[in-house]
């Protein structure tokens, strides 16, 4: 569209372990990918996803949908760290 502003951003960031998804939604507001940490969070317990979040390194642009970015830290393979397998000794 000619005159606009508007670009998506790409942001790399990492989930660690322990994270709660609140954390997750506040560090994806400060990042500048979602606008409201609250609702996001809120979108993240109401999809049944909130214990599914994945341990690693992520990219996610701003402007992606809460369904897009939920996916994406769901899923192990969309990571590009490694998972520790928590039963290691």
């Amino acid at each position: 569209i000619e005159g606009s502003t508007s670009e998506s951003t790409t942001v790399e960031f990492d989930i660690t372990p322990g994270m709660s998804s609140n954390a997750v939604s506040k560090l994806l507001e400060e990042k500048g990918i979602i606008a409201d940490a609250a609702d996001f969070n809120q979108y993240v317990i109401d999809s049944g996803k909130v214990n599914n979040l994945q341990v690693g390194r992520y990219k996610v642009s701003s402007g992606e949908s809460y369904d897009s970015i939920i996916s994406k830290l769901t899923n192990s393979r969309n990571s590009s760290g490694t998972l520790r397998n928590r039963n290691a000794k």
